[in-house]
């Protein structure tokens, strides 16, 4: 049986290149990678500056020097390709992978993550 770091490589490695053909779009602090044929609706990229930009105000949080990645994944189904098969997305340092509808929730998990993980609050 191959070594968990091993088999953690070859997970990776094969990410990577099922990404390849994957278009990027590069907006301000934010890159978009889809990989779908489906039409993306006039000013999507725009709400998505614009949440990114809020959320820097609101935080009072720079943005990222090295700027978020947002893997944007059309069918939900492929989502657990990439995240824990119990939830619909998921934020892995700098890159969330999820659906549309996921975006602003997960933003805020990759824009808080160089403050490391908050402590759970006890009730």
């Amino acid at each position: 049986m191959a070594a968990p770091k091993t088999l953690a490589a070859w997970a990776l490695l094969a990410c990577a290149c099922a990404q390849d053909n994957a278009e990027r779009h590069q907006l301000g602090g934010l890159l978009v990678v889809e990989d779908f044929d489906e039409p993306i609706c006039a000013g999507t990229f725009t709400f998505l500056e614009r949440r990114l930009a809020m959320l820097v105000r609101e935080t009072g949080l720079a943005r990222d020097p090295q700027g978020l990645v947002f893997h944007w994944i059309y069918k939900r189904d492929r989502v657990s390709e990439h995240c824990p098969e119990t939830v619909g997305a998921c934020t892995q340092g700098r890159d969330f992978y999820g659906q549309l509808i996921s975006f602003s929730h997960e933003l805020v998990h990759a824009h808080l993550s160089r403050l490391g993980r908050p402590r759970v609050l006890a009730g």
